[in-house]
């Protein structure tokens, strides 16, 4: 995203310098100024940029300035106000990784309902991100137990924004699937905790890959009462095979094996 900011920044700081401060805006002529040109010129690309919030706080924070003392308000108008509803008092100002957000959630449900190509290839990124996670629960659905394993992402972006606004997206075709066995469990639901570091855990992660197993079962003799050699060892398991596209995994280094 680091040139994407930069491409924001020269256009906030043209806008700003060019438009608002060398100009006489009525306050009236500075609300359609804000809604209907500056909002669409600098969100156009965010349902597919991931600035965090931070980055997002300077990109915003001069041209804010601008636009209250357009409005009439002084220049250290509190910002929890400027950024806050009408309806609760506030000046219904957009705070841009809020923005960012909901565009982003918005192409991502408009193009699964419609169907589209962009659709598929949105379930179809899901789908491998469920696989690469590991987990029994939908993770767009169980939002709020971070996943540091994972690679950074749109999705994973997207993840994180639904935790911080406390909701979730539940989608059918991405749920998954039932336990082979009685009284199995996800590995990853027990290793995803505090007590281990993101490096171990992408260590861990890399070797369950490279095995592709998931469950508890997969990794044990046709019993369950004992783990097989082959998982112990980091070999191939010809016990067990599987139809699921897995992402390629090269065989981890022996360290990774030892924390496996």
């Amino acid at each position: 995203m680091t040139k994407e900011l930069q491409w924001l920044t020269e256009k906030a700081t043209a806008f700003n310098s060019l438009l608002l401060a060398t100009s006489n805006l009525r306050c009236q002529e500075a609300y359609i100024a804000y809604t209907f040109y500056y909002l669409p010129k600098l969100t156009y690309s965010f349902p597919i940029t991931t600035l965090t919030e931070k980055e997002c706080d300077k990109l915003q924070k001069r041209i804010t300035t601008s636009f209250l003392l357009a409005f009439g308000f002084n220049r250290n108008f509190p910002r929890r106000v400027t950024y806050g509803p009408a309806t609760h008092g506030g000046l219904n100002f957009r705070h841009l990784y809020t923005e960012q957000g909901t565009l982003r959630l918005q192409h991502f449900i408009s193009h699964l309902r419609k169907n589209t190509t962009i659709g598929k290839m949105h379930l179809a990124n899901l789908l491998t991100h469920q696989l690469i996670s590991g987990l029994s629960s939908p993770i767009l659905e169980a939002t709020q137990r971070p996943i540091l394993y994972l690679s950074t992402s749109l999705l994973t972006e997207t993840r994180r924004f639904l935790s911080e606004i406390q909701c979730t997206i539940t989608i059918p075709a991405a749920t998954t699937p039932p336990y082979p066995r009685a009284n199995d469990t996800h590995l990853m639901d027990h290793l995803n905790s505090p007590n281990y570091t993101t490096q171990k855990l992408q260590h861990i992660n890399a070797c369950r890959l490279y095995l592709q197993v998931i469950t508890l079962s997969d990794i044990c003799n046709g019993r369950g009462s004992h783990v097989l050699p082959e998982a112990m060892q980091g070999v191939t398991i010809t016990a067990s095979h599987t139809t699921w596209a897995w992402p390629r995994q090269h065989r981890p280094p022996e360290p990774s094996w030892t924390h496996w």
